[in-house]
């Protein structure tokens, strides 16, 4: 949402016809009232430590700037990758060529401060590739409307296409076999068999009125996980780092209790690794194959007595 104040000032301040709107009140008005209706995302930040804040501000980026070239090409080389070259290229070709055109230049500033915050920080952090998926939606008018689709474009298009379509069909169907370090989809495969036997193994554990809980140490885990299990029981998220899941369950409230901990062969994690307990037990390993080769493991533990992490 913040992003949309430089949008508006920088649009108004280059525009030479708009820019008398900076001596009006109406744009502070509406500034005045957009934020009172985000008060309540600012109050719940205030209670709980401004939260959104540090997970976006501290959490995601370095304290000290350190230019890493690595960061930045792989940054703008996924861009390309993810968006495709046809249509990476042709945004930014249209929108500076018609940068001058009222409607552009409107468009064109509502997708550049985004651009230039996180081009900028992937010169020293770790940028993902689909944080910049807003500032590209704008610009998607201006190449819809104003490039030149010529011949060259047009195979283009064409190639491109064809190549999601490739790219579809593989990811659906998964009828080329892939070794499991090859196979980005092995990570959201196999989660069905995992969950059907946590379910089970939790069912055991709780006979008898005994207390029990599920945990993993990744977010990606805990939510998989909790996603497919058959009656939805909450996953501890505990990796460590501040989370949603910190704010839906108190994690403090299960120290002194037994858990169910999932790990899988993708991180190769143990219990022991990163958590304080008087025992554990390997009590299942959920073995996912595909093409005659195992793809993914899922490690089923017992905690007992967990006391936090180390």
């Amino acid at each position: 949402m913040f992003m949309v104040y430089p949008s508006i000032f920088f649009y108004l301040l280059f525009n030479k016809e708009n820019r008398f709107w900076l001596l009006k009140k109406e744009p502070y008005i509406a500034f005045i009232i957009s934020i009172l209706m985000f008060s309540p995302v600012i109050y719940w930040n205030y209670a709980h430590n401004w939260g959104s804040f540090e997970f976006h501000l501290e959490g995601r980026q370095s304290k000290t700037f350190r230019f890493r070239p690595t960061k930045f090409f792989r940054f703008v080389g996924g861009q390309v990758g993810v968006v495709s070259p046809v249509l990476f290229f042709g945004l930014f070709i249209a929108s500076i060529k018609n940068f001058k055109k009222p409607d552009v230049n409107l468009l064109f500033w509502f997708a550049l401060p985004l651009i230039g915050v996180f081009t900028l920080s992937s010169l020293s952090n770790n940028s993902k590739v689909h944080w910049l998926a807003c500032a590209y939606i704008p610009m998607i008018i201006v190449f819809v409307k104003y490039i030149e689709f010529n011949k060259l474009w047009r195979i283009g298009i064409v190639l491109a296409g064809s190549l999601s379509l490739i790219l579809y069909i593989v990811t659906t169907t998964l009828i080329i076999p892939l070794k499991p370090k090859e196979n980005a989809l092995a990570d959201m495969q196999g989660w069905d068999l995992a969950g059907e036997r946590v379910e089970e193994i939790y069912e055991e554990s709780i006979k008898g009125g005994k207390e029990w809980f599920l945990f993993g140490d990744r977010y990606q885990t805990s939510s998989q996980l909790a996603a497919y299990l058959p009656k939805k029981e909450y996953v501890y998220n505990l990796s460590g780092g501040i989370s949603q899941f910190d704010y839906w369950r108190d994690p403090s409230k299960i120290i002194g209790k037994n858990g169910i901990f999932v790990a899988t062969s993708f991180y190769n994690r143990k219990p022991e690794d990163k958590f304080i307990f008087d025992r554990a037990e390997l009590v299942e390993t959920v073995v996912f194959k595909r093409w005659g080769r195992v793809q993914r493991e899922y490690f089923i533990y017992k905690v007992y007595n967990y006391r936090g992490r180390k």
